[in-house]
């Protein structure tokens, strides 16, 4: 059915449109306020899950925290004996830059190393002496060699004995040269 309102535009009512409509309003703050509880209902749910999941977690470390005990103690076990053989490696080496250095200091004018070889427990200094004019004859050259070695106390700890070997007589020109033999025995270290 058509109505037909005769009234001039200034005689009618007019509906505001303008301003805020109160029902508006509260239906738009009855859904922000719905919004934010039901917000901090989901966040609290979350959180009191999260809350029971690391208690849960703590429970299982502490029922493991015996087995890591005896896994620490095992690991400890194992590396003693290596730090043993390595304190020990580290403590019976022999420093050879330290005493062939000496060797070296300790060789008198005249005497030289031919070749020196090693064995397990033994050094072996094959040598020519040569008696330079005024310095003696070759055998006490050679002695005063071993003599400085077995008085050098650092060089000496970690060896027991020198001894001379056999001697080998060369002229060579207007020199007599004296071939020498010297053996050095290690000490023989305890484990």
């Amino acid at each position: 059915m058509l109505q037909i309102n005769l009234l001039p535009d200034e005689f009618r009512t007019k509906k505001d449109t303008t301003g805020l409509n109160l029902e508006r309003i509260v239906l738009v703050v009855s859904i922000v306020l719905s919004l934010v509880i039901f917000l901090h209902l989901v966040l609290g749910f979350i959180q009191i899950s999260r809350i029971f999941q690391l208690k849960a977690v703590q429970q299982n470390l502490n029922a493991l925290e015996p087995q890591r005990k005896q896994i620490e103690i095992q690991q400890k076990q194992q590396q003693d004996p290596a730090r043993k053989m390595i304190s020990d490696f580290l403590n019976n080496r022999i420093l050879w830059s330290r005493k062939l250095n000496t060797i070296s200091l300790q060789l008198p004018a005249g005497v030289w190393l031919n070749e020196m070889s090693m064995s397990n427990s033994e050094l072996y200094l094959d040598g020519s002496v040569v008696s330079v004019s005024g310095q003696g004859n070759e055998i006490d050259l050679i002695n005063r060699f071993m003599s400085a070695l077995r008085s050098d106390k650092d060089f000496m700890k970690d060896f027991s004995a020198l001894e001379l070997g056999p001697l080998n007589s060369q002229i060579k020109g207007s020199f007599t040269v004296q071939d020498y033999s010297i053996t050095i025995k290690a000490k023989q270290k305890s484990n």
